[in-house]
């Protein structure tokens, strides 16, 4: 990233760094934060959303979430195409070098 890039973002990050300090409006959010105990700001408020959006099967949420508290990544289960699933056997000569050239 370019210097004078970076110069223009760092102002801006500061400046959300500091907005997610700020206490909790919600009176509701303040409560639940607080009997976690957590601080009642906005970026516990954030976190906490994103928590309930996983919670309702939201995978791009999830993922943040692993991603924030350091859990690696599930590797994605790979379909089996269905020439593998087939019994050796049953295969043809011509399907058999196919398999064996991998395609």
């Amino acid at each position: 990233m370019a210097v004078r890039q970076k110069r223009k973002r760092k102002p801006k990050t500061e400046s959300f760094k500091k907005l997610m300090e700020l206490k909790v409006e919600e009176t509701d959010m303040d409560e639940q934060l607080t009997a976690l105990g957590l601080q009642p700001n906005y970026g516990n408020a954030v976190r906490m959303a994103a928590l309930r959006k996983a919670a309702g099967g939201d995978m791009t949420a999830y993922r943040l979430i692993r991603e924030e508290i350091g859990e690696p990544e599930e590797p994605e289960e790979q379909e089996t195409p269905a020439l593998l699933t087939a019994e050796l056997g049953t295969l043809t000569d011509e399907e058999l070098e196919r398999l064996a050239d991998g395609i």
